[in-house]
């Protein structure tokens, strides 16, 4: 049987140039590529630390310092990203409660003690950056 009836199938790479079945250069083609899959994988989400000092390792407490900061960032953002939603939405339906209870939710974590525990970054100046985004006046 030649490659050619086989093309059907999907599964052409099984077969040799004579056109018979040869699943070890197959199987050995696809691990490789399994492998190959798995590093990129990997290599995408393996987080960024900062530098070590010269000749230093990074000690557990400063990867812990580090880890925490990212998740006080991603809490921050996600916020900013939850405000703009709702203030999308609310200008094409005003009356829509759960929007509004959004908007209010955000601007008032924006201004609590907790936002100011996550971050040095001024939670009023970061308010009023999104509320000018929509045209609104600052605080």
């Amino acid at each position: 049987m030649r490659q050619k009836d086989y093309c059907h199938t999907g599964h052409s790479e099984q077969y040799n140039t004579e056109g018979y079945k040869d699943m070890t250069a197959y199987l050995a083609l696809r691990n490789i590529e399994r492998e190959e899959r798995a590093k990129r994988h990997a290599k995408r989400r393996q987080r960024t630390l900062p530098p070590a000092p010269e000749g230093e390792e990074l000690s557990l407490r400063e990867d812990e310092k580090f880890a925490r900061e990212e998740l006080a960032n991603s809490v921050i953002i996600q916020a900013a990203q939850d405000y703009r939603a709702a203030k999308h939405c609310l200008q094409e339906d005003p009356d829509n409660e759960e929007a509004n209870r959004t908007v209010a939710e955000t601007e008032a974590f924006f201004l609590s003690q907790y936002y100011g525990t996550l971050t040095t970054y001024d939670g009023r100046t970061l308010l009023n950056r999104l509320r000018k985004e929509f045209g609104e006046n600052e605080l």
